[in-house]
């Protein structure tokens, strides 16, 4: 990922919203002007697809920060982090980790 050369043409002032598979990203990416992320939008966890509560969580084996990115809005190390379970299924099976498709709006600030 060389996100100095995604974003070597976007003014620094414009807000960035880097769309990435894997969440774990969001620990990595320098906060310097040329790599600034202002949101990161994720899946590859699915919420775990197939989770026991309290004896099972799938995730600690997708992501080396554990369940910490499983699903929803996380705070990653330097930006903001919304990680979809999405609809796949392995073997077409989930279990206590119900398939979402999210709508997410953006407004300006003001």
């Amino acid at each position: 990922m060389d996100l100095g050369a995604a974003f070597k043409t976007i003014p620094s002032d414009m807000p960035r919203i880097l769309l990435s598979h894997n969440p774990d990203v969001a620990e990595h990416v320098a906060h310097d002007d040329g790599t600034r992320v202002d949101f990161q939008i994720s899946g590859h966890t699915h919420g775990g697809q197939i989770v026991l509560p309290g004896i099972y969580d799938p995730t600690t084996k997708v992501s080396q920060y554990g369940s910490k990115f499983s699903r929803g809005y996380v705070q990653g190390k330097r930006h903001p982090v919304f990680v979809s379970k999405g609809i796949a299924r392995l073997n077409h099976l989930r279990l206590f980790a119900l398939p979402d498709v999210a709508c997410i709006t953006l407004t300006r600030a003001t």
